[in-house]
């Protein structure tokens, strides 16, 4: 295959690959390469020009490959950004010829030559979280480098991806070859939040996340009434606020004195078989009750009227028991 030859100078602008049997680029006064990626491959020099050769900051990477003769050019300008990466510690010098070559850290011709442009740079986008991570420059077709993992209370870290909703997991293996921003992936850290009654027993446990407000959603919670006392629920200690980290919160009663005493269901101040059959009636859903008689018709204090209240009564007044509540 013939490779790009000028009776003049030539341009390259844009993306170029030549495989040659003789020069892949060559021009009679200057070549000039301003953007792209512009490979050669051929058996002699690959870029051949008396004038210039002339490697501007708008190339991504300009790669010769050659088995003999020397990377020659009158002279070489290379814009500001540019570096040759290969080979490692090549360097610029005047060839016996008088030409400008590109030779090996050792002194030999470089057969192998890689120049690159102005880097890509790989950005990192915190996405509201964490510390700042440093921008990278990065030469095309290389590899950004993962930064160490960034931190921030009561978030984890979930990686770095391509797109802000972090839908798209990057991949660091992967060459780089334009400008690119990378977004910071975070979850919000739930912490347990606890719900116990005035006994400690538990009511509710559940992980909720850091600054939303947690919520009791298990029924009513309940004490016990005595003999003298009822208690209502009247809130959690202490105050139900944003989660900050994990939290116990602790039912609340107020006392309310009885104005029946207990078992005395039908409010005539004694404990008879008829207080027994309202409460079966109740139970039975043909009376309703009122607050206070609740409160007499529950004669083992557990909170709830059923028929072991109205058995309770009948095995106190059969003096099984010798006492309600």
């Amino acid at each position: 295959m013939h490779g790009f030859g000028s009776q003049k100078s030539l341009t390259l602008d844009g993306d170029f690959s030549v495989t040659a049997k003789e020069f892949a680029y060559s021009a009679s006064e200057n070549i000039t390469i301003r953007s792209g990626v512009v490979v050669g491959k051929s058996k002699y020099s690959c870029f051949m020009a008396p004038g210039t050769l002339t490697v501007e900051n708008g190339v991504k990477k300009v790669e010769a490959h050659f088995e003999e003769d020397y990377l020659a050019a009158g002279s070489y300008s290379f814009g500001d950004k540019t570096v040759i990466s290969e080979p490692q510690g090549g360097y610029i010098d005047v060839s016996p010829e008088g030409y400008q070559a590109i030779y090996n850290s050792d002194g030999t011709y470089a057969h192998d030559v890689v120049i690159f442009g102005v880097p890509s740079v790989v950005s990192f986008d915190m996405n509201g979280h964490g510390k700042a991570v440093k921008a990278q420059d990065v030469y095309y077709g290389k590899k950004a480098a993962e930064p160490a993992a960034p931190s921030e209370e009561h978030y984890i870290f979930g990686g770095w991806f391509t797109d802000k909703e972090c839908t798209k997991a990057y991949d660091f293996n992967t060459s780089v070859t334009d400008d690119i921003t990378l977004y910071a992936k975070w979850t919000v850290r739930k912490y347990t939040v606890t719900f116990v009654n005035e006994d400690n027993t538990v009511l509710q446990q559940s992980e909720v996340d850091y600054g939303t407000m947690p919520e009791y959603k298990g029924t009513t919670p309940i004490k016990k009434p005595d003999a003298q006392n009822s208690y209502e629920f009247t809130g959690w200690s202490p105050e139900i606020a944003k989660v900050t980290g994990e939290a116990t919160y602790k039912a609340t009663f107020k006392s309310v004195a009885r104005k029946l005493p207990i078992g005395d269901v039908n409010g005539d101040g004694n404990v008879t078989i008829d207080d027994a059959t309202m409460i079966q009636k109740f139970v039975a859903e043909l009376v309703e009750l009122t607050p206070d008689q609740l409160i007499a018709a529950d004669t083992n204090c557990d909170g709830q009227v059923t028929i072991d209240d109205a058995t309770m009564i009948q095995k106190y007044i059969a003096e099984l028991i010798d006492h309600l509540g």
